[in-house]
């Protein structure tokens, strides 16, 4: 699940590279195809990793206000400590208090340090649950949901040569999708338990995707994301930018059980 998060990102590499062009709206150039053929070699370059560090950051323009998250870490996706992450992040905006707290994951266990302090919350994660519901949204016919795709050749992020992937997704029926294949598992449809969004309360807008690979490793380098959403008529604007610093590196994860 975490090697599909931060190689693939989010939808995009999900619609493309589990189904094909296969009814893609193509442009003259064909770009679909291109794009299902770098995401492919992307998917099969992130398997043969052992870990990677990344960096993103996180902007959020709501009711007049504006903060932003800072997040950067690393992760081992293979070997004996295969799940082990490690994340910093801090808040920062105006009117908002600034803060700054750790996550660590390790040994099925999950750790948050903040003011100094360690604190681990109850239970061990179940990463076999997850993997399942990793699994269930990842059924989705996303390829339902990509409005248009472009390919850029010849480009770079910081110095080093990529292929810019750029695709429009449609936020709102992606969610209303996701929630019917949630119900659909939990075995809730239509009898009045099911998760449902009342009309008007919650829209998602279209969804900008833009991930940049590798044209020396064909791994993913880069991501950006850009979305609108209107909770009750109040509109927040959100934009995700993710970096992979580094692969295949020792991650520095603390150990708060021996703390």
């Amino acid at each position: 699940m975490l090697r599909r998060v931060l190689i693939a990102t989010v939808v995009l590499a999900l619609a493309l590279g589990a189904s094909g062009c296969a009814g893609l709206p193509l442009n003259s150039s064909g770009d679909a195809a291109e794009a299902a053929a770098l995401l492919k070699d992307a998917q099969e370059a992130s398997s043969n990793l052992n870990s990677v560090g990344f960096f993103m950051t996180m902007n959020v323009d709501a009711a007049g206000q504006n903060f932003t998250m800072t997040m950067h870490g690393g992760a081992y996706l293979k070997g004996d400590q295969a799940g082990d992450m490690a994340l910093q992040m801090a808040l920062n905006g105006a009117g908002v208090p600034a803060n700054a707290m750790q996550m660590v994951l390790r040994d099925d266990r999950i750790y948050f340090e903040l003011n100094g302090t360690w604190h681990q919350l109850p239970g061990k994660l179940d990463l076999d649950q997850l993997e399942q519901a990793d699994s269930q949204i990842g059924g989705l016919d996303l390829v339902n949901y990509v409005k248009d795709v472009h390919v850029e050749s010849h480009t770079t992020f910081l110095g080093e040569p990529v292929t810019k992937i750029a695709a429009t997704i449609s936020g709102q029926d992606l969610l209303k999708a996701a929630l019917g294949q949630i119900n659909s598992s939990l075995g809730q449809a239509g009898d009045g338990s099911a998760l449902q969004i009342p009309a008007g309360t919650f829209d998602v807008g279209d969804v900008r995707i833009v991930l940049y690979i590798s044209d020396e490793t064909h791994l993913m380098r880069a991501a950006h994301e850009d979305l609108t959403i209107t909770v009750q008529g109040q509109k927040a604007h959100i934009v995700l930018d993710m970096s992979v610093v580094d692969v295949n590196q020792p991650v520095d994860i603390p150990n708060p059980s021996a703390v």
